[in-house]
Parts: structure tokens; C-alpha cells; sequence
């Protein structure tokens, strides 16, 4: 979760691109609020290449309880919350990257040749 006039967000938003640019699994999704303009002039300004959906007020934020920026959760392929929540920059940056090593060691399945 994040907001185009967060400080902290600002600071989180060229590293998580760096960290997508080098691993793109885990995949990230970031999921801001303000207005259309304001936000695609920080996906331009820090060259984001991953996802960001824009909340109309609230709605997304109060199904998680949680209305602080930047927060995040990393949720499984069922849809489920997979670990506490991660405040600020560098426990985001944390949990991207036990994510990441998580996926990483992941028995790799062989594609069928034909």
C-alpha cells in the first residue's frame, strides 16, 4: 500500500523497482490512493514496470484494517495472507526478499518436450 505524497513510499519506490528489476517472482502489485495524475507521474519518476491500482477512497485499505503507507503483504497463490504485515521500507524490502528466496527454493518442474 502506498500514497503518492508518502515520503517513506518515495523512498521504497526505486528500490522495489530495483528489486523487480533482479527477481521478478515474487510478483508485486502496489496499491496506492490519490489521484490518477499524481500517480502515473511516480511511476514515471522512479520508472516502475510493476503494477499499480489506485483505491478509490478506502475500500481496498479497510478490508485489510490497515491505513498506514508503505505497508505490505505478501499473499499466497490461494489468496491468503502468508505472513505478518511488513511496515516501512526496509521490513517491505525484507519480506520481498524472503518472498523471493522462498520461490527461489521451489522444486523446479520439468516441461514436458514434445
Amino acid at each position: 500500500f502506498s500514497s503518492p505524497h508518502c515520503a517513506p513510499c518515495n523512498d521504497l519506490a526505486p528500490k522495489l523497482e530495483r528489486f523487480h528489476h533482479q527477481h521478478p517472482e515474487p510478483e508485486i502489485v502496489v496499491i496506492s490512493k490519490g489521484e490518477p495524475s499524481e500517480n502515473l507521474a511516480k511511476v514515471k519518476e522512479h520508472g516502475l514496470s510493476f503494477p499499480v491500482v489506485l483505491q478509490q477512497q478506502w475500500e481496498i485499505s479497510c478490508r485489510y484494517a490497515m491505513f498506514a503507507t508503505p505497508i505490505a503483504y505478501l499473499i499466497d497463490e490461494a489468496g491468503v495472507i502468508a505472513r505478518d504485515v511488513a511496515v516501512g521500507v526496509n521490513p517491505i524490502l525484507d519480506l520481498a526478499t524472503a518472498a523471493h528466496e522462498a520461490t527461489d527454493s521451489l522444486p523446479k518442474h520439468d516441461i514436458p518436450r514434445t
